[in-house]
């Protein structure tokens, strides 16, 4: 039968009423609406969304739910310093490029491929964290395409020097769980007597391209991996819009709403040094392996527009 698309909005009803309460018209059969495979918001960026007059096989995405988006229902691994980037040195006065791993990580896959969402080409060589973004699809065509919430957990990137790299930083670049560019500098660490410090990243990622460091570092011995720091899917204004469970065997846990939550970033123009256009959450419970982390998200009337469920658009310096 193919798709049926039409300009909304739609308005369902059973019954009209007078002020005096007279039925003008009545339904008798009138109940609750009952849709096959449920509901879903549509992912209405330009380029998920849906156009006029595209082919039957084009994509379709969205978000399975529509008043609570269960949009994280995954398993991270335990978390490892050195998947993205051995241990190596990084010293520099000017500028140095980190190499990246070589072989896929606890949390990493190197070599994978995506589709770039700003204009479509095909970008390769990136490391995937946690594995690559999914899709549920469903249909002869694949035409209606979700997006898989066992697959979109990002993390914001851990770095470990040996000595004071306070005087230099390190610029990530990389993309999104939907495929678009993103960019970060972070300070270096301040060296302390009791051996290694290390930064994070405001930034959650899904992807990493390359990573840079410049300025003064002084560090023999940097790491790079990834931390209990998870990037939400959605864009989250506060810790009321969500519901975080942890669950282990038969055991499960509810996350008090404002416990490590950093609220989307609403500064006007993002940067390199802004936080998540999402928001972020830092686990209190390290991952495992074993333990499923499942978010539950409740977008605002307000961002339901076609960039509102996503945030601000992301900063890069790169496509």
């Amino acid at each position: 039968m193919g798709v049926t698309p039409f300009s909304g909005p739609l308005v369902s009803y059973g019954l009209t009423q007078t002020a005096s309460g007279l039925d003008t018209e009545h339904n008798s059969q009138m109940g609750p609406n009952v849709f096959f495979q449920g509901h879903a918001i549509l992912d209405a960026r330009a380029f998920y969304g849906y156009n006029p007059g595209q082919p039957v096989t084009t994509p379709i995405k969205g978000w399975f739910g529509t008043d609570r988006i269960m949009a994280v229902d995954q398993v991270p691994t335990t978390a490892d310093e050195t998947s993205i980037a051995l241990t190596q040195s990084a010293t520099t006065t000017t500028t140095r490029t980190i190499t990246l791993s070589s072989v896929d990580g606890d949390n990493t896959t190197i070599n994978v491929s995506i589709t770039r969402a700003n204009d479509g080409a095909t970008v390769t060589g990136l490391i995937a964290i946690d594995t690559a973004m999914a899709s549920i699809t469903y249909g002869s065509d694949d035409t209606i395409s979700l997006w898989s919430p066992a697959t979109s957990l990002a993390r914001c990137v851990r770095i470990e020097g040996s000595s004071d790299d306070s005087g230099g930083a390190f610029t990530i670049k990389g993309y999104d769980i939907y495929g678009y560019a993103m960019e970060e500098t972070v300070v270096g660490s301040i060296s302390t007597t009791a051996g290694s410090t290390f930064v994070l990243t405001q930034k959650a990622f899904k992807y990493i391209s390359t990573i840079t460091a410049s300025g003064t570092i002084n560090s023999t011995g940097v790491t790079i991996g990834v931390a209990d720091t998870y990037g939400f899917p959605l864009a989250v204004p506060n810790g009321s819009r969500v519901l975080i469970g942890i669950s282990s065997g038969t055991q499960f846990s509810t996350v008090t709403a404002s416990t490590g939550i950093v609220a989307a970033s609403t500064v006007a123009t993002q940067t390199s040094t802004t936080p998540d256009v999402r928001g972020t959450w830092s686990s209190t419970t390290a991952a495992d392996g074993t333990r499923r982390y499942t978010i539950y998200i409740s977008p605002s009337p307000a961002a339901l527009g076609s960039s509102g469920l996503f945030g601000a658009t992301q900063y890069s310096s790169f496509s």
